[in-house]
C-alpha cells in the first residue's frame, strides 16, 4: 500500500471515501506517478472516527506493509500516540 499511496493523506482519503468519492476522475486511485489501480471499496468515514481512520492507515503502512515510521515523519504511530489525548478531547 505504501507504493500505491506514497502520501499517507492520500491513503486516509481513500479509506474515508472509498470508490464513491476517493478515486481520480478516470476511476483509478493511488499514486498517479505509478500505474493507477482500479477496484471497489466502501468508504469508512460514516463508520469510523477520523482517529480510527488514522489508526487504520498507520497500521496498514507500518505493520502490514513494513513501512518505516521515519518515512512518514508527521504521520506515524509514535506521533499519533503522543497526540492521542488531544484527539480524544475533540
Amino acid at each position: 500500500m505504501i507504493e500505491t499511496f506514497a502520501d499517507p493523506l492520500d491513503m486516509v482519503h481513500w479509506i474515508g471515501y472509498g470508490t464513491a468519492e476517493g478515486t481520480h476522475p478516470d476511476g483509478t486511485y493511488g499514486d498517479v506517478n505509478r500505474q493507477p489501480l482500479t477496484g471497489g471499496m466502501a468508504g469508512w468515514r460514516d463508520r469510523l472516527t477520523p482517529e480510527e481512520i488514522a489508526a487504520v492507515t498507520i497500521y496498514i503502512r507500518q505493520e502490514l506493509s513494513g513501512g518505516d515510521p521515519t518515512e512518514d515523519p508527521n504521520f506515524n504511530a509514535d506521533v499519533f500516540m503522543e497526540n492521542l489525548p488531544e484527539l480524544e478531547r475533540m
